[in-house]
């Protein structure tokens, strides 16, 4: 039920990205997957061996079987900017974090800080669902990587195919984000070349039936 739902509310949203200067569309077959049924995607998340809560407290969204993480995944925590918030996400997010934990452990990361996750507001979100996140800082043995104070915005250019920084922390971010654009396991990566909204974290998300990659 709430997979057809969820299809039933995608098509509403309003398509913001359209009217983004610079923005890149792709296609993909990689980008296209269902929701699936509760006890193949935890099964999965068990083969990957993610340490999670099912949540069954009532979140008064269509969030397709909730879970909160509760341990690192290959090597990488995720813990919220809030320290009494907890990250909670849709299990097929939760899925593609082990994919994401390897992205960023490229750039030696070992500590995602999660802005957000699952969230009741705005209406027209994907936060809504569990499927998306936003990503504020990541923290490496060599410093923190924090996407407000060193990610390097390039109008002139589209996102990936700017010239890289030349600033350690700012070459790290930009990797993190086209690592993940190239990867077309998300559905759209948005920096803070996507708007001011979008200036202290990038956004991840993930939509059902859809081949479209959007990146900026």
């Amino acid at each position: 039920p709430i997979a057809r739902l969820v299809a039933r509310l995608v098509p509403t949203f309003y398509n913001y990205r359209a009217i983004i200067p610079g923005g890149v569309w792709h296609t993909s077959r990689r980008a296209v997957w269902k929701i699936r049924p509760e006890a193949d995607c935890l099964a999965a998340l068990d083969e990957d061996e993610v340490p999670y809560r099912r949540v069954t407290e009532d979140l008064e969204t269509p969030t397709p079987t909730p879970v909160e993480l509760t341990g690192a995944i290959n090597g990488v925590r995720f813990s919220t900017y809030r320290p009494d918030e907890t990250v909670v996400v849709s299990c097929e997010m939760a899925s593609r974090l082990p994919f994401l934990s390897r992205v960023v452990r490229r750039q030696r990361v070992n500590h995602v800080v999660v802005l957000s996750a699952h969230r009741t507001r705005p209406r027209q979100s994907f936060h809504r669902m569990g499927m998306a996140l936003d990503l504020y800082a990541f923290d490496t043995p060599r410093g923190q990587l924090v996407v407000n104070d060193h990610y390097e915005e390039t109008p002139a250019h589209t996102t990936c195919d700017a010239p890289e920084p030349d600033d350690w922390r700012a070459a790290a971010l930009w990797h993190i984000a086209c690592d993940l654009a190239a990867s077309r396991r998300f559905s759209s990566v948005l920096t803070p070349n996507y708007n001011e909204g979008h200036r202290n974290h990038f956004h991840v998300d993930i939509r059902p039936d859809d081949d479209r990659v959007f990146v900026r």
